[in-house]
C-alpha cells in the first residue's frame, strides 16, 4: 500500500479522484450507507464507476471490504483521517494555484500594456490619462472621440490597437454581420472603430446592447446569436448626429480641438520620423510644406509625400513638385 506521500502524488496525478474521496469520506464520516451487514458503501452511493474506484485500489486510496458475487463489491477509505488531511493538502494547494493565477492575469494585463503606448502623440494629456484609466480598470467604459479632422483621434485607436486584446478596424462600410463575426470570433477586451459614423446603421444596435448589457442578442437567418462580452468600445466619428442618441448617451464624449500650428509641426513630424524613418530636417521640411504652403492641418498627405519620396529634402521637393503640377 501506498505511504501519505506517495497517496499526495497520487491525487496530484489524478485530480478527477478528489471528488470521489471527499464523497467518501462524507459517507463514512456519517455512519457509512446501507444495513449493517454492508460495511461500507458501493459504486452507486457515490456515482462514480467501478473502474474507477477499482484504479484507486490499486493506488492505495481504497480498500474492498466486501467482495460479493453478483453484486457490487463494498468499499472503504484506507483511512478516514489520514484522508481528510490528504484532501485539505490538496485544497490549500489549489488555491495558492488560484491565488498565482488571478495574480499573473492581474500582472500580465499590465505587462500586455506598452510603456510608450501614447508617447507619439503631442498633447492631449486628460485624453490619454481618461483612456488609461480605462485599460486598466475591471469596469466597462466606452468612450467617442470626435471633433475637428487630422486632431490625432484616430492615431489613439491605432496605438490602442498594440494591445494584444484589442480589434481596430475602419468602420466604413460596416455591416451588422461583420460586427457580430468580430464579437463572437475574436472576443475582443477592446473595440476600437474609426468613423463609426460611416458605419451601416444595421450596427447602432448591436453596440447599444452590449455598451447597456454586455450582451448582444439577435436572431439572423433563423439562427439565434447570444454574445456576452465584457469590452470596452473607442469609436471615432466627425458626424455625431448621426448615431443613435441611447448610444451616445452611453459613451463618454472627448472632445478634440484643432491643434496649434506649433503643434501640428511637432506631430508631422514625429510621425515621419517614427513612422517612416525619416530624418528630423526632412520630416519637419514636408510638414512646414503641407502648413505653410497649403495650409492645411492635414496628417495624411504628408505621410504619403514620405511613402513617395526618399529620406533627402531634394527628393522631397521633387516628389511635391510632380504632385503640385496635378492638384486641382
Amino acid at each position: 500500500m501506498a505511504d501519505s506521500h506517495g497517496k499526495l502524488s497520487c491525487l496530484i496525478d489524478n485530480p478527477e479522484y478528489l471528488e470521489t474521496l471527499k464523497s467518501a469520506i462524507d459517507i463514512e464520516d456519517n455512519g457509512g450507507t446501507g444495513p449493517p451487514w454492508k460495511k461500507g458503501w458501493d459504486y452507486s452511493d457515490i456515482s462514480e464507476s467501478p473502474q474507477v474506484l477499482s484504479q484507486m485500489v490499486q493506488d492505495g486510496l481504497l480498500d474492498i471490504s466486501q467482495r460479493r458475487s453478483g453484486d457490487p463489491n463494498v468499499y472503504k477509505l484506507f483511512d478516514l483521517e489520514e484522508a481528510k488531511e490528504l484532501v485539505q493538502l490538496i485544497e490549500e494547494d489549489n488555491q495558492q494555484d488560484s491565488e498565482s493565477t488571478d495574480s499573473d492575469d492581474a500582472d500580465s494585463k499590465d505587462y500586455d500594456i506598452p510603456d510608450d503606448l501614447f508617447d507619439n502623440i503631442i498633447g492631449h494629456e486628460p485624453i490619454k490619462d481618461l483612456i488609461m484609466r480605462c485599460i486598466t480598470s475591471d469596469e466597462q467604459i466606452h468612450f467617442r472621440l470626435q471633433g475637428e479632422s487630422s486632431t490625432a483621434k484616430s492615431l489613439f485607436l491605432t496605438q490602442l490597437e498594440r494591445i494584444p486584446t484589442s480589434k481596430y478596424r475602419s468602420a466604413s462600410g460596416m455591416t451588422e454581420v461583420g460586427l457580430l463575426d468580430i464579437l463572437m470570433e475574436q472576443q475582443p477586451e477592446f473595440l476600437l472603430f474609426d468613423e463609426i459614423d460611416k458605419a451601416d446603421n444595421d450596427c447602432y444596435t448591436p453596440l447599444y446592447e452590449l455598451s447597456e448589457h454586455g450582451r448582444v442578442q439577435k436572431t439572423i437567418s433563423g439562427n439565434d446569436v447570444n454574445i456576452e462580452l465584457d469590452c470596452n468600445i473607442i469609436v471615432t466619428l466627425n458626424h455625431p448626429e448621426k448615431l443613435p442618441e441611447e448610444l451616445k448617451k452611453r459613451m463618454v464624449k472627448l472632445e478634440f480641438e484643432e491643434y496649434s500650428d506649433e503643434d501640428y509641426l511637432d506631430i508631422v513630424t514625429g510621425v515621419l520620423m517614427d513612422k517612416y524613418g525619416l530624418d528630423e530636417e526632412v520630416a519637419q521640411y514636408i510638414a512646414e510644406y503641407q502648413l505653410n504652403e497649403l495650409g492645411e492641418k492635414n496628417v495624411r498627405e504628408p505621410e504619403q509625400i514620405a511613402k513617395l519620396a526618399d529620406n533627402d529634402i531634394e527628393d522631397v521637393k521633387r516628389v511635391i513638385e510632380y504632385i503640385g503640377e496635378y492638384r486641382l
